[in-house]
């Protein structure tokens, strides 16, 4: 992160968001606050 300075972080939170997006859509979720610890796997 801190190569790329405040850019590399910007992207790296867009990244996150994204993939956020990805799997709340992909499992229904349509807030954050309807994921329980049910739907998390541990990696």
């Amino acid at each position: 992160l801190a190569a790329a300075g405040e850019q590399g972080v910007a992207h790296v939170l867009d990244l996150i968001a994204s993939e956020m997006k990805v799997a709340m859509t992909l499992t229904g979720a349509r807030a954050v606050g309807e994921i329980s610890r049910e739907s998390l796997v541990r990696a």
